[in-house]
């Protein structure tokens, strides 16, 4: 999700640039339901289906309904690390229309984010880049499950108190805030009675650090566990903010415009941190972010978490409050 999200400001330059045609992506529906009917493509296709793979293979012989079907577009983009150079072959011979590649990975000798990478792509070929500050757009059935949700955790009772969203992890555990903290700072949030914090738990980060869910629940803090990737769009569309580590819920959370505080330690803000103007990055060392607000602290001499304390976080937000 995290590369797709990152992605955003390019497909919303190239959606702009071909306002006038329809656009099929294909992916990971999963992901791709995030950009479903919501301003970016009319459809969206697995990229899991059989035909796919004949793509990937040297001239292939492929289904003439599949044949047929690629025949229906004008231009191809992919977005990868590498140009597959026999994909865009195929794809080529089979539809006789331009295929472009965008590079989707960060350009590490460079020091570029994903973004200026596009960005520098997108400019040698005459497409203007546009950096709106939401590049997400939840439909009015996002925020009503997101609604849902909220009654079911118990925030009806709650009158006066704005949800605040809180994602204690993400694919790999050395990229964890210690869970412990993400508590302690939720209490304290909880103590200026005008937030209210709740957690978010997805299948990834409860494999790569068990025993989350009940630590959370123990604690005595709303938690939500598993929603798709468009009920949680429109669940963060509703909160007042967001605290994370370095994930795609954080770039999630940025791209929907959402006062967005997140956390890095091992990784490198300047090549993965979320993007935008509502976004502040913390991190043991410094952050070096251009074009977005960031708190440094000095660097750690083992480049841990240790020096990230609850303190420095709480005061990050009370220095950058949402303005709601």
């Amino acid at each position: 999700m995290g590369d797709l999200l990152l992605s955003l400001p390019a497909l919303y330059s190239l959606r702009i640039y071909h306002k006038n045609n329809p656009w099929t992506l294909v992916g990971n529906t999963a992901n791709l339901v995030l950009l479903h009917l919501r301003f970016y493509a009319q459809a969206i296709r697995s990229h899991h289906e059989k035909e796919w793979a004949y793509l990937f293979r040297e001239r292939p012989l492929l289904p003439e309904r599949f044949r047929l079907f690629l025949q229906g577009f004008e231009r191809v983009y992919i977005f990868a690390h590498q140009p597959p150079e026999v994909l865009i072959e195929n794809l080529k011979t089979s539809g006789a229309f331009p295929v472009d590649w965008i590079p989707s990975f960060p350009e590490a000798k460079r020091k570029e984010p994903v973004p200026v990478v596009q960005q520098r792509v997108l400019s040698a070929w005459g497409v203007p880049w546009v950096s709106p500050e939401k590049s997400l757009f939840p439909t009015d059935q996002d925020r009503q499950a997101g609604l849902q949700v909220l009654d079911r955790i118990g925030f009806r009772g709650r009158p006066g108190l704005l949800p605040w969203a809180i994602h204690p992890g993400s694919g790999g555990r050395s990229k964890n805030w210690p869970l412990e903290h993400f508590l302690t700072l939720a209490d304290q949030l909880k103590a200026q009675q005008q937030w209210q914090p709740f957690f978010i738990l997805g299948p990834v980060e409860e494999e790569v650090s068990p025993g989350m869910a009940e630590t959370i629940q123990a604690r005595g803090f709303p938690l939500v566990r598993h929603l798709p990737l468009n009920v949680l769009a429109g669940l963060l569309d509703l909160s007042a903010g967001y605290l994370g580590n370095d994930s795609g819920v954080t770039h999630l959370a940025a791209a929907l415009n959402l006062p967005t505080f997140a956390l890095f330690g091992p990784t490198d803000p300047g090549l993965w941190g979320s993007r935008g103007e509502k976004v502040v990055i913390l991190r043991s060392g410094p952050s070096g972010v251009p074009g977005r607000r960031k708190d440094s602290l000095p660097e750690a001499a083992t480049g841990g978490w240790e020096r990230l304390r609850v303190s420095d976080v709480l005061a990050a937000i009370q220095r950058n409050p949402p303005i709601l």
